[in-house]
């Protein structure tokens, strides 16, 4: 059983819709006053914009692949996007492979240019938000782990019960057999 594939159209359309994003937030910074204060709030905006984006995919994608089974229940829904906030992961640690190695933020250098810092802090907004969608991974594998358990311990109880039927119908045979 391999991944559902998403079509070229659409991986197409969430990656213009991404890098639309992430234009607006330069255009933003370019125009703005270039202080420290307002990159920090556009990339907080830019977060939030790139983590609902995330999100949106992941519906949609559920949506389009899984139509023969249960679509994502609202509840469902509203805790996905609950434990994909900032505030669900406050400090993540990086763990595994290919997490983005960004340096803890310092303090400007007197020459450092304003788009250097600007990239800085771009690179740790991607990093708290790989992290929280991590966590958000984590989360949905468990969800999928349970529920295969609970799937598994039914079908073992109707099992348990076909057997104990079965066993009742030989013994039920035998002694019609025998009379």
């Amino acid at each position: 059983m391999g991944y559902p594939k998403t079509s070229r159209e659409d991986n197409e359309r969430w990656k213009i819709l991404f890098h639309n994003t992430l234009d607006r937030w330069l255009d933003g910074i370019e125009v703005q006053p270039q202080g420290e204060g307002q990159v920090d709030l556009c990339l907080e905006d830019l977060e939030d914009k790139l983590s609902e984006n995330f999100l949106d995919a992941v519906e949609e994608h559920h949506r389009k692949n899984n139509s023969e089974s249960a679509p994502l229940l609202p509840d469902m829904k509203s805790e996905l996007r609950r434990r994909a906030q900032k505030s669900s992961v406050p400090n993540p640690e990086p763990e595994g492979p290919g997490i983005l190695e960004v340096e803890a933020p310092e303090a400007p250098e007197p020459e450092e240019s304003f788009w250097v810092r600007a990239w800085r802090s771009f690179m740790g907004m991607l990093q708290r938000l790989k992290q929280r969608l991590q966590a958000v991974l984590a989360w949905v594998r468990e969800k999928v782990a349970a529920g295969w358990q609970a799937l598994c311990s039914v079908a073992q109880f109707i099992n348990s019960l076909l057997e104990s039927f079965c066993s009742y119908m030989a013994g039920l045979f035998r002694y019609h057999i025998q009379v």
